[in-house]
């Protein structure tokens, strides 16, 4: 499969959204583990925001510390 070739533009543009992407993640993961919202409300979220829907399971669960008796994080 061959990559698409974007011009100038096209590359910045793409990188915005992908560091724009990164930051909302983040900011889920953070309030997570602050407790300032709860899983569900992320995948609420999720349903209708991209960026939400490519966060791994994994990385949601993370600021549940008692979960690693239970599952390798």
């Amino acid at each position: 499969m061959n990559l698409p070739q974007l011009s100038q533009q096209e590359r910045a543009e793409a990188r915005i959204k992908a560091i724009a992407a990164r930051a909302l993640r983040s900011q889920a993961k953070l309030d997570l583990k602050q407790g300032l919202i709860n899983v569900a409300a992320v995948l609420d979220a999720a349903a209708s925001e991209p960026a939400l829907d490519r966060l791994k399971v994994c990385e949601l669960l993370k600021p549940f510390r008692a979960l690693e008796r239970y599952v390798q994080l």
